[in-house]
């Protein structure tokens, strides 16, 4: 798992779509953090340790966004998802 910036973790998230298109799946979990500012880097690399051995051929992204950018994130996170939703 890869910590990206949220505009990276927007760009992955749209190749991960893509991919799937035909055959596979996306799944997406978000959860509310409350760290300190210094402690997301740390957080994030026990994180991936302990996930690295899960699934070596599922690709997985993560990121961690600022209360003041979550408006914005989640409109353009709501539009990738409904231009990779199919039917």
């Amino acid at each position: 798992m890869v910590l990206h910036d949220a505009d990276g973790f927007l760009t992955q998230l749209t190749r991960m779509l893509e991919r799937s298109r035909e055959k596979g799946a996306v799944y997406v979990t978000m959860k509310r953090c409350a760290f300190a500012p210094a402690a997301p880097a740390a957080a994030a690399a026990r994180l991936s340790r302990a996930r690295a051995s899960r699934c070596a051929a599922c690709p997985k992204a993560s990121t961690m966004v600022a209360a003041k950018d979550h408006r914005r994130f989640m409109k353009s996170y709501a539009n990738i998802m409904k231009a990779g939703a199919t039917a």
